[in-house]
């Protein structure tokens, strides 16, 4: 063999080689990374949160989202504002923009709620470079009520295997819908294993009025440094238990000329999530305050309307957070028929949650006008939250039963 073809063989080899680890590293990128990667010209993230298929010369992608609004641009334009339910179940946001010859809506979603819950089917053409497409058709639809009765199934499959001790809230489960009320999609291994979590979960009639024995035994001006919440609006979770002997149902004549303070728009950071201490004290304050006036056993504590009248001073004196802020609104609404602040802290609270909608907690999306924003949205907002606070059994159960029990 001369050296001219010796040289020849080698090269050819280095070449095979070369190709054949070129293909088993493609192989290993293809495998290790899910989620396929398209060349589009337009909205090219949905490709990775939603789900993709191909047909000849077509790219399918099908997203869930929650519809914000639907933006008029001119005659033949219009904006969809949405957050996509990615499919590692996080909250995305987009604006989808086109013509009235690309974008269709059905007359359901015409018609919205905000935070409808919609099915969106973007359809694109193969372009003329390899492996590009472009937009040709989106049509926007209400998402099937069976997507959401699936969700609802695991959202409960989940809940009952928290661990009622993650948090220091007590009467967290309490805000869970009775399994009496749950609906029949439910499956029938959901609904007992629900019912014995529920029942072995809730608390009696004397454990609330042990915790409030504890809890107003410490003076209003001396319970600002521990922020350990034991209970959280009792006497609304104890009224769901039917429990009459712990609260009144409405406020007494003594409350009724209370003078409010406003709270301002304290709220620094509304993409902020989290709990401070001082977040922490403020909200089991507000929550001890708010159970005070209606509390029926003798407490002296928390049963005065100064107390009242200086809590909205501390908290707009010391900062809050949203949880904070918006949990004022309970209290609120107890003086709104009797005082014409109460109604105008109302509205300013909901104003304020409108406005910073996208990054909204549960505490502050219960807030919301229920005629004006979908009740499904909310509670799939809220589920797609991700919560590990001292909240997040309270949040779970709360948001399953406004949701279960407005249907």
């Amino acid at each position: 063999m001369n050296k001219k073809n010796t040289y020849l063989i080698l090269l050819l080899s280095f070449f095979f080689v070369l190709l054949l680890g070129t293909g088993v590293y493609f192989l290993i990128q293809t495998k290790s990374d899910s989620s396929p990667k398209y060349n589009v010209d337009k909205y090219e993230d949905v490709t990775n949160w939603c789900d993709t298929s191909t047909n000849d010369n077509q790219l399918n992608i099908d997203c869930k989202a929650l519809l914000l609004e639907i933006r008029i641009i001119d005659e033949n334009h219009s904006c969809a504002d949405i957050q996509v339910i990615s499919k590692d179940n996080e909250l995305k946001d987009i604006s989808i923009c086109e013509s009235g010859d690309v974008i269709s809506y059905s007359n359901d979603v015409l018609a919205y709620k905000k935070l409808m819950p919609i099915d969106i089917t973007l359809t694109y053409v193969q372009g003329d470079i390899l492996n590009s497409y472009n937009i040709n058709d989106i049509s926007i639809i209400k998402l099937e009520e069976a997507y959401i009765q699936n969700i609802v199934n695991e959202d409960i499959a989940n809940l009952i295997t928290v661990d009622p001790n993650t948090t220091t809230i007590q009467n967290s489960v309490d805000f869970c819908p009775n399994p009496e009320i749950l609906p029949t999609y439910i499956s029938e291994e959901n609904k007992a294993k629900y019912t014995n979590f529920y029942n072995n979960n809730i608390l009696t009639e004397k454990e609330y009025i042990d915790l409030y024995t504890d809890q107003f035994a410490t003076a209003f001006l001396e319970n600002w440094t521990d922020p350990t919440i034991k209970i959280l609006f009792g006497c609304e979770s104890s009224m769901r238990l039917g429990y009459n002997t712990v609260c009144k149902t409405a406020l007494g004549n003594e409350y009724k000329e209370t003078k409010l303070t406003a709270l301002p728009s304290i709220v620094s950071d509304w993409n902020s999530t989290t709990n401070s201490e001082s977040d922490l004290i403020n909200l089991k304050n507000l929550s001890l305050v708010s159970d005070g006036m209606l509390y029926k056993q003798p407490h002296a504590n928390y049963d005065s309307t100064w107390i009242v009248e200086q809590l909205f001073q501390f908290i707009s004196d010391s900062g809050a957070n949203q949880n904070t802020y918006c949990a004022g609104y309970k209290i609120y609404e107890e003086f709104a028929q009797y005082n014409t602040i109460g109604q105008t802290q109302l509205n300013q609270i909901r104003t304020l949650v409108t406005t910073n909608i996208l990054t909204a907690t549960h505490m502050c999306l219960d807030t919301l006008d229920k005629k004006i924003y979908s009740r499904e949205g909310i509670y799939l907002k809220t589920l797609n939250t991700d919560d590990t606070s001292v909240l997040h059994i309270y949040n779970e159960c709360n948001n399953l039963y406004q949701f279960i029990s407005n249907e």
